[in-house]
């Protein structure tokens, strides 16, 4: 039998930061969340006395609780194959309790709900967000209160639900009728005010009325001022003047956008035309970065600029840190598709080389011209050729990828 030796390691020498054990008592996160390597913030007071752990996944927010126990110490027991040593190492239990992006609490105290209509949003937000344990109190709580109902009220209850379902039955149907009568009467002025009023949430503002491409999408309304000259395409410059190399990790589109710039002889162009690369490197960066700041601000972004594009491409977290949703994304793919255009006149004959800087193939990528409102032309399986006209034609349905 091999000697066994102990280490006991002090709390006192561990410093900043100490190991701690999670516990995730509503339900641990999604299994892509810890596949990917989550990041995890640890906050103290000045004091020390009190630590807090963060984390959060697309939709989930996790803030650690730290509850000392009088009557127990916990340590991690970390075991050397090589040395046989067994290093004893004291911690704490953090409990993480976990909210929803974006939901605020409202059933207060306070409430003027009645008792039966807290019940009733209580009994929702267990069925969309609760765990299994909460799910299964609630059904326990509605199986004891089947003997306590009170004839009298539920029947009460039921006739006053069956005046309101036909006062909304009423109302729907003048409603249908009166749509059918503005359609009969006004149907090319509901198709322009559609066009001008109801404006896709994943494109930016357009005019589907004129007959010039080069018109369709205002790039100048798309980045105010403040924006598009605070774009640093400095070093997208100095690669076109040849003073500094190309990143290796830079794509292979923007290295090529890059070459056609040289042969530009209006400098002034050349400098829009990198404003522009620029805005979109930044918008595959915030897409990519997993909800940090440190990339962008690595490749030069102000916080004005990352600011800006949060705004109408995610959701900001805290001052730190955003959220990038699917939908968000399908929209950052359009803006690049939009830009893109722009850059070569408006037709592009071959978009391989753009989709594969966002690691898509051209037949996945070519439904976001068609979205924009271009023609796409295939040659052969994966290229593709696309081409924006005027009037503006969109399709009727939104996609996924």
């Amino acid at each position: 039998m091999s000697n066994l030796s102990v280490n006991v390691i002090e709390e006192k020498n561990l410093g900043d930061n100490k190991p701690c054990v999670l516990k995730f008592s509503q339900g641990l996160p999604p299994l892509s969340f810890i596949e990917k390597d989550p990041q995890f913030v640890s906050m103290s007071t000045k004091n020390k006395r009190h630590r807090v752990v963060l984390t959060n996944t697309d939709q989930l927010e996790y803030e650690s609780e730290d509850r000392d126990s009088k009557y127990a110490k916990y340590a991690i027991g970390i075991f050397d194959k090589n040395t046989k040593q067994l290093k004893i190492v004291p911690t704490k239990i953090q409990t993480m309790n976990q909210s929803v992006i974006g939901y605020t609490l409202t059933l207060d105290s306070s409430s003027v709900l009645s008792r039966e209509e807290r019940y009733d949003k209580i009994k929702k937000l267990a069925d969309s967000f609760g765990s299994k344990i909460t799910k299964k109190k609630m059904q326990k709580m509605e199986m004891e209160n089947v003997e306590n109902l009170d004839y009298e009220k539920t029947t009460k209850s039921i006739d006053a639900v069956k005046n309101e379902l036909a006062d909304i039955e009423s109302n729907e149907s003048k409603i249908k009728q009166k749509k059918k009568n503005n359609n009969n009467n006004n149907n090319n002025n509901n198709n322009n005010n559609n066009n001008k009023n109801n404006k896709p949430f994943d494109l930016p503002d357009f005019d589907a009325e004129t007959n010039d491409v080069r018109k369709i999408y205002n790039i100048e309304a798309i980045l105010p001022p403040r924006i598009f000259f605070g774009l640093n395409h400095q070093p997208f410059l100095d690669i076109i003047k040849k003073t500094s190399e190309a990143p290796a990790y830079l794509p292979e589109y923007f290295k090529d956008q890059l070459k056609r710039f040289e042969d530009i002889k209006d400098e002034e162009k050349v400098v829009y035309n990198c404003k522009l690369l620029t805005f979109m490197w930044y918008s595959m960066i915030l897409m990519k970065s997993k909800g940090g700041h440190e990339p962008l601000i690595k490749e030069g972004c102000t916080n004005e600029v990352i600011n800006f594009l949060v705004s109408i491409f995610g959701s900001k977290i805290n001052h730190k840190k955003y959220n990038i949703s699917q939908d968000d994304k399908l929209k950052i793919y359009n803006y690049l598709a939009i830009f893109a255009l722009k850059l070569e006149d408006f037709q592009i004959t071959d978009i391989k080389l753009l989709a594969q800087s966002l690691s898509l193939t051209s037949s996945s990528f070519e439904k976001h011209f068609t979205r924009v409102g271009c023609k796409v032309i295939r040659i052969g399986s994966e290229k593709r050729s696309v081409r924006l006209e005027a009037p503006l034609k969109l399709p009727k349905a939104r996609f996924s990828n």
